[in-house]
């Protein structure tokens, strides 16, 4: 037979990990195994950067949450470990701020000031002072007569007993009652005109009528004037009022115009109860500003915004809900409406907004949200088809997220995998060897925290704290076209990004021969970091140039190449790989 010259392969678009259909049908260019290997936005193949440790660990536990901005003029992060909140410069050593709970947290700034939740704790912090948050007290009854009533105004806050009341006197009554009867025993805090009176000096309280009786005292300041404002605080708290806001676990900032209210989520007591917080007010939440989403039987694990349109997840189905101005109430409700009835999402909080559509994590898969104001099946598509495999054998509920933007990476990481959606480029690729209890972007850098540190990827990195990445691209087996006929390989062509020190590792299989001889091309420009000279290459220009390895493949129907990288303090960019072949006869 006349020899036959297919066309060669040559992979200088590589595609990701594809592990859904058969090694011999994925396309050139794609993976049917992937590790610590990423695509660039070029679609080369690029060894993932290392990570190093910030700071020396605190200790073994987790780090329970980390939030990076400006607070009174520093940037730092914030960042919760056991028992103690830290800030850290990114510079110094963390400083403790103060105590709190060690559970999962949650940030948020609004108004210059961070809040922080975690299911049993609601602190603010400004820079200075750090605290339980000082609730807000509300005003419940306006202009009312001595003898009560008057015009309700505010809700009560559920965060605290305290309220207060305004009254008009008449210049005759000396006895004012309040809205509540059986108050508390806090003192009494009281103004007439906006000078302050003293309770048993200028008053007397009798608390189980709920009365103010300015006859009686020390020092009696006798009947308000006609006219007078009267503006009396009390405090009557209510059993389990504080923690229907404490316990929640998750957050979101939205709101008409602009993120003028904060929503609260994750009670496990209330598992579908979403809170309102008062516009403009975070310390603030109304006794009523609460939706029940659904049935209590299964909990809302994440809410997030799709232009003005907030998307609700449950475990088992999906809402959304719009700001809806009321001529009734004069006020905006946020009616919620059904979406999805069969696709939710199961891990809470970890729901992410790429390129303004949400994703999700339900029943081994990863969906994406295209439309959150049709009911209708199309309205989400899977895109996690290509590693459906793996993503099927793991616990998504489990799962820690984030989306690096700066990569334009979505990151699900479960155990000490993590499975990545570039959806840059629309590519599928795993990493390993990272284990993250809560991750952080800040400034266009990825930290992580684990083991009582935080790390961080670094570019220039390219190791991990325990050793060298191991990285390995694994492509599906080709026959050229020309399944039938028996091939021979001699050549092989690899071009690398040259850096300083660089090194591919590429061996071939074939259905004749499972192990191949191991071929190499490495850079190794000198930095004397490591004067080793065995370990340089001594090439001197860093323009591209192919490596040309010799093959000796002979007579295979099938043929598949293996990139790989494990060695310390290399980095490694493919731009291709390119192959000839040469058929010789029919396989018999």
């Amino acid at each position: 037979m006349k020899a036959v010259y297919p066309k060669p392969i040559d992979i200088s678009r590589f595609l990701g990990l594809n592990e859904s259909i058969g090694e011999s049908e994925v396309r050139i260019g794609e993976a049917v195994d992937m590790k610590n290997f990423r695509i660039t936005n070029n679609y080369k193949l690029q060894k993932r950067s290392g990570y190093v440790a910030q700071f020396t660990a605190l200790g073994t536990g987790s780090l329970n949450g980390m939030w990076h901005g400006i607070i009174d003029g520093t940037e730092m992060i914030v960042f919760s470990y056991a028992t103690k909140l830290y800030k850290w410069t990114m510079s110094d050593s963390p400083v403790e701020i103060g105590a709190i709970t060690n559970a999962f947290a949650r940030f948020f700034l609004f108004s210059d000031t961070l809040y922080i939740i975690n299911g049993a704790d609601f602190k603010s912090y400004d820079g200075t002072t750090y605290q339980d948050v000082d609730p807000y007290i509300p005003t419940v009854a306006i202009e009312a007569p001595p003898a009560g009533g008057g015009t309700l105004y505010e809700e009560i806050n559920l965060l605290t007993g305290k309220k207060k009341q305004t009254f008009v006197g008449d210049g005759a009554e000396t006895t004012y009652q309040l809205a509540e009867t059986g108050i508390d025993a806090t003192t009494i805090i009281l103004d007439i005109d906006g000078t302050s009176k003293t309770e048993d000096t200028h008053f007397t309280v009798n608390r189980t009528n709920g009365t103010i009786d300015f006859s009686a005292g020390t020092s009696p300041h006798g009947a308000p004037a006609n006219e007078a404002e009267v503006t009396i605080q009390w405090e009557k708290v209510a059993s389990g009022h504080a923690d229907l806001v404490k316990k929640n676990t998750c957050f979101l900032l939205f709101g008409v115009g602009n993120d003028t209210n904060v929503f609260l989520w994750g009670n496990p007591a209330y598992p579908n109860r979403r809170m309102r917080s008062g516009t403009l007010l975070p310390n603030y939440w109304p006794v009523n500003n609460f939706t029940l989403i659904g049935s209590d039987e299964f909990a809302i694990t994440d809410i997030v915004p799709q232009y003005d349109t907030m998307v609700i997840f449950k475990e088992d189905r999906t809402y959304f809900s719009s700001p809806e101005y009321s001529s009734a109430t004069e006020k905006y409700e946020y009616v919620v409406y059904p979406l999805n009835d069969s696709v939710g999402n199961a891990a809470e909080g970890q729901a992410q907004l790429l390129d303004n559509n949400p994703v999700t994590l339900h029943q081994g898969s990863i969906r994406m949200w295209q439309a959150s104001q049709v009911r209708d099946e199309r309205n989400v598509v899977t895109i996690s088809d290509r590693i459906m495999n793996s993503l099927s054998s793991v616990d998504l509920s489990a799962a820690v997220t984030v989306d690096f933007q700066k990569k334009k990476e979505f990151w699900v990481n479960i155990g000490s995998d993590v499975f990545v959606y570039n959806y840059g480029n629309d590519t599928f690729y795993k990493y390993d060897n990272i284990s993250a209890d809560c991750f952080l972007e800040a400034d266009g850098e990825l930290y992580f925290g684990s083991a009582g540190t935080i790390f961080k990827f670094d570019d220039d990195e390219y190791d991990d704290p325990d050793g060298a990445v191991e990285a390995k691209w694994e492509s599906g087996f080709t026959d050229f076209g020309i399944g039938h006929l028996r091939k021979n390989s001699r050549k092989l062509w690899i071009t690398i990004n040259p850096e300083n020190r660089v090194l591919a590792d590429v061996t071939f299989r074939t259905d004749r021969k499972a192990v191949n001889k191991e071929v190499t091309a490495k850079y190794a420009f000198a930095s004397f970091e490591d004067v080793d000279f065995s370990n340089y290459s001594f090439s001197t220009s860093r323009a591209l140039q192919p490596f040309r390895f010799k093959m000796r493949a002979k007579k295979y129907a099938y043929i598949q190449f293996v990139i790989s990288n494990d060695t310390a303090n290399t980095s490694l960019t493919v731009l291709s790989l390119k192959v000839l072949a040469e058929a010789t006869g029919e396989i018999k």
